[in-house]
């Protein structure tokens, strides 16, 4: 049996994995000539730190990232709010996980520069074959959309669910700051504001660099443009007067790779299948960022597929067994999508719940 990814990100790589290990031939269309560090870093969470030990990629992650041992969480006077212990749970850059994972996957199976255009269709709706731009047709039994958050593939199953833009953005960058690395100890620190919807966070992601991310509400204040300064000024100005080490770690900052993400959300689809293509990762379900749970559900998201795909010469229907795959996931993936808003909710509005505990922005 033959399956074909459409993209090579950290859930379509995890996916090559495990369904090579179950005897499946895999090809991974890329639409990038060549791979380039977008995402930076982030935290994987126990479940995802299970499913990388499953895959063959925890000793590689571990030794490029660090173990986080605790979140604490202040304000921007410096008074703290949390601290509390964590298990299980690493930074690290996104480069490393996606290095982790391509060295377990076979050299031939990757073809990069593959930007996918539309599907072709037997007489009973299965898809038969993928065109890409460049010309190139290829066919498959079963098809994997891992094209992330913008997912094409989705757009094509799914064209009238809705994808909705949030009040939040996010401005992520990575500063090489050994010596901050090293003080952090292993610490998540964020500091929140209590009063207006804006917080920054660090997560030292290896004993070299630390990722930093600031999030706030864009309809109150917003970046000028995509510009290296402008994101630079911003920051700055608005983290003015917050403690150490924020100002620091602002100012050495390479503004070239800071990215500016707006965040979406998007209500757990209704099925992630049509017939025999079927979605995973980002292009499947989309977090708010505050659940930390993107990387860490995609990477869960191939495994159980995975098995559920083990024997494929004997499946006589997929659509049965992507069934069952949205089944299982489809009740947690609610569960990080209404802890996602009610944190935005929280974040956005913070007086309204000024009396109430301030919660950790893990979904576990």
């Amino acid at each position: 049996m033959k399956a074909m990814i459409i993209g090579s990100g950290i859930a379509g790589l995890a996916a090559a994995i495990t369904l090579r290990r179950m005897g499946w031939t895999v090809t991974v269309m890329e639409r990038a000539a060549e791979f380039t560090e977008v995402g930076l870093g982030f935290i994987v969470l126990p479940n995802g730190l299970e499913a990388l030990d499953h895959i063959g990629a925890g000793e590689y992650v571990r030794t490029n990232g660090t173990l986080i041992r605790k979140a604490i969480i202040r304000t921007p006077d410096g008074n703290l709010i949390k601290d509390d212990a964590l298990e299980n749970c690493l930074g690290i850059k996104r480069s490393s996980c996606i290095d982790a994972l391509r060295k377990l996957v076979e050299p031939g199976i990757i073809q990069a520069n593959a930007e996918f255009s539309h599907f072709e269709y037997d007489k009973e709706g299965n898809a038969i074959a993928a065109h890409f731009r460049d010309g190139r047709r290829a066919e498959a039994d079963v098809f994997i959309g891992a094209d992330g958050a913008n997912s094409v593939i989705r757009k094509i199953l799914f064209p009238s669910h809705p994808v909705g833009d949030t009040k939040i953005k996010e401005l992520v960058g990575i500063a090489d700051l050994p010596a901050m690395a090293k003080q952090l100890q292993g610490s998540l620190l964020k500091t929140q504001s209590l009063e207006e919807g804006l917080s920054l966070g660090i997560l030292p992601c290896n004993d070299q660099q630390i990722i930093w991310y600031m999030q706030y509400d864009c309809l109150k204040n917003d970046v000028k443009d995509d510009s290296n300064q402008s994101k630079k000024e911003f920051a700055q100005r608005m983290m003015k007067g917050w403690p150490d080490p924020i100002g620091y770690i602002l100012e050495n900052t390479d503004y070239n790779k800071t990215f500016l993400w707006f965040t979406k959300d998007m209500a757990v689809l209704p099925a992630f299948h049509k017939n025999n293509i079927v979605l995973i990762g980002d292009a499947a379900h989309l977090v708010l960022p505050f659940t930390s749970q993107g990387v860490n559900s995609a990477l869960q998201d191939a495994i159980i597929l995975g098995r559920l795909l083990k024997d494929g010469r004997h499946i006589e229907s997929f659509d049965d067994v992507f069934t069952t795959y949205h089944q299982v996931r489809k009740e947690i993936l609610e569960e990080y999508h209404l802890f996602g808003n009610m944190m935005a909710r929280r974040f956005l509005d913070p007086l309204h719940y000024k009396n109430e505990e301030v919660p950790i922005p893990l979904a576990k």
